[in-house]
């Protein structure tokens, strides 16, 4: 296991040493190090240690260096190796590399930096002809900057009031979309990173602002804020999207408060369960559902048999059952109201400013609302032939969104929408998200009177 490298002559030494590092076939010492105090007059283990490596130095032969295959120096028998991988020459050699290329780094940064900055100026969107989904977070974002969206620079956390939960989504989606931009010349030098053909960013350190308009002599926000909306499917999946954020800030501000804490999978499936409901319920029915489901929790977490965090991981479970039995009739949904802490976000009073839609509409009619948008340019009359309706429900099923999309179905034909209209508002309320080509999103793109 040891290779001893001797730097004396003295066969007492040799011998001292040679008991020091002797293990036996399981790696056990042979002699502890106080037994052998006596004979090497050391006052303690520590100077005995010293005292011995200017005798001799021991190699651990199984460990050795990655790079050259030097054996790792044993300092003493608690300290270990001296390296695991690399040794210090090597790691010498390393760092003067490192050194060398970090040297270099600040030019690489400012070059790609600057290049980034002059690109981003450059962009231009196109404002005007935004999809509408875009076009509501576009406002939602001016009121949530206090209406400068096209005066200030910004970074994620001044958004915050975008919406309840997830905001950094919405942000992502907007720069995904190139409806902002980086600003690298207004952003800390500590927010990059430049890799080898890229430039890397703390996302939560980056300063945005919004892209110039390509219609530079227009006001964009008094524009997008009179402009028609027709997209219904668009607009109900960003509702549903909002929903959920208002509904998950519930449910995280509740289990933090009681010390239950769920997993990113737990959170996933109940966002799923939360996705379904929020198609039939309104967002304050689910408050109530909630509360429920946290209150049981956290009872469960006291019982000797539970704790806290087994309570929290049958809440995704907990909320799929008690929602199945609302809807076969055998629970009640109780009134909620708007929690103190949790404010009407920006996105929320652009819903209600435009559609007066809010945490107590219902789901099923706010999938109502859009499918009756339309384009003025559309014809009003249209019959979905028998290969669209199979295509929709073969979608519906592969989905498994069947059961709810019926439920809209049904509902709307109740309220005395024909079948064209209720076919229309199951598309909008339960996109399949096909492809453009696709014969059920021509489908999707034809109106009803």
């Amino acid at each position: 296991m040891f290779l001893l490298c001797y730097q004396t002559a003295d066969p007492y030494w040799i011998d001292l040493v040679h008991r020091y590092w002797a293990t036996d076939e399981n790696g056990e010492y042979h002699e502890s190090t106080k037994a052998l105090l006596a004979d090497t007059g050391a006052a303690n283990v520590m100077q005995q240690v010293t005292l011995l490596r200017t005798y001799a130095t021991a190699y651990y032969t199984d460990i050795r260096c990655q790079c050259g295959g030097k054996p790792a120096e044993g300092k003493s028998r608690t300290s270990g190796p001296s390296y695991q991988r690399v040794c210090e020459t090597c790691n010498a050699e390393r760092r003067e590399e490192f050194l060398a290329l970090a040297a270099r780094e600040p030019d690489r940064l400012d070059q790609a930096l600057q290049h980034l900055a002059e690109l981003n100026a450059s962009k231009t969107f196109d404002y005007l002809n935004a999809p509408d989904d875009i076009a509501i977070l576009v406002l939602a974002l001016n009121r949530a900057l206090g209406g400068r969206y096209f005066q200030i620079a910004f970074k994620s956390e001044l958004c915050s009031s975008l919406c309840s939960a997830y905001h950094e989504d919405l942000l992502t989606r907007l720069f995904d979309e190139g409806v902002i931009v980086q600003n690298p010349r207004k952003t800390s030098r500590d927010a990059y990173e430049v890799g080898e053909e890229t430039v890397h960013y703390y996302y939560e350190r980056v300063v945005f602002e919004a892209a110039r308009s390509a219609h530079d002599d227009i006001d964009i926000i008094a524009s997008v804020e009179n402009r028609a909306f027709s997209d219904g499917a668009a607009l109900s999946a960003l509702w549903l999207e909002y929903a959920i954020g208002e509904c998950m800030a519930y449910l995280f501000d509740q289990t933090s408060l009681y010390g239950l804490q769920t997993s990113q999978e737990e959170d996933a499936l109940i966002v799923n369960t939360l996705r379904s409901a929020l198609q039939r319920y309104s967002i304050v029915d689910l408050w109530a559902v909630l509360s429920m489901v946290v209150t049981r929790a956290v009872k469960n977490s006291a019982k000797p048999y539970f704790n806290s965090r087994r309570a929290a991981s049958a809440m995704p479970e907990t909320l799929r059952r008690y929602l199945e039995l609302v809807d076969a009739g055998q629970r009640q949904l109780y009134e909620w109201r708007r929690p103190h802490r949790q404010p009407t976000p920006t996105l929320g009073q652009v819903f209600w400013d435009r559609w007066n839609i809010d945490e107590k509409t219902p789901g099923r009619e706010v999938i109502r609302l859009f499918a009756q948008l339309r384009n003025a340019s559309q014809p009003t009359s249209v019959t979905y032939t028998r290969e669209e309706i199979s295509q929709l429900l073969r979608r519906m099923l592969a989905l498994d969104v069947a059961p709810e999309a019926l439920t809209t179905f049904a509902e709307a034909i109740s309220a005395g929408d024909s079948m064209d209209q209720a076919l229309r508002t199951v598309a909008v309320g339960h996109n399949p998200g096909l492809d453009d080509d696709s014969a059920w999103e021509r489908a999707l793109n034809k109106t009803t009177g």
